[in-house]
């Protein structure tokens, strides 16, 4: 004996199923994303898509600022910069970047978050090791749309982002 009972709140459906036995309930035409029957996503079906695409958006974003930071403190301690995660010892892994490094000279280097499907941006940071400037003009993070990033590029006093990329707040 199967029971279906549908309640409405705020225009969506939900439905709770009471079964004698453990099979799946056949519900004909029914759409989980589907839920108030428009043939439409249901508004929270999207907001959850929009918020876990910033979430993949922020991983590569944030990644990259922890790298830099490694990257700082390993110069500090060893005198250079990293070339991998584990020379960092730093224990990232993700399914959206892959990380990659690259050496500009004794003093600056680059860390980018290559994006392993074009619906996410890539990024790549600079950081330089230098007493007499800035703080504020030592590092960048730039976004890319692109899988492809450019690298930025330090003038001696500041960073600028490459060709079809932006620099992150």
């Amino acid at each position: 004996m199967k029971i279906i009972t549908g309640l409405s709140i705020l225009g969506f459906t939900a439905f709770s199923l009471l079964t004698s036995c453990s099979a799946q309930p056949e519900l004909d035409g029914y759409d989980a994303e589907d839920l108030d029957g428009t043939g439409e996503k249901a508004p929270i079906t999207t907001a959850l898509e929009d918020r876990a695409s910033e979430a993949r958006k922020s991983e590569g974003k944030t990644s990259v600022g922890a790298l830099l930071r490694g990257q700082q403190a390993n110069h500090l301690i060893n005198g250079k910069f990293g070339s991998s995660l584990e020379e960092l010892e730093i224990p990232l892994s993700s399914e959206n970047y892959d990380f990659q490094f690259e050496d500009i000279d004794a003093t600056s280097t680059l860390v980018k978050a290559i994006a392993k499907n074009d619906e996410l941006p890539s990024y790549v940071g600079g950081i330089v090791i230098n007493d007499e400037i800035d703080f504020k003009k030592i590092a960048i993070i730039c976004e890319s749309e692109k899988i492809e990033v450019s690298n930025p590029s330090w003038n001696g006093t500041e960073w600028a982002c490459g060709e079809a990329s932006k620099p992150v707040e």
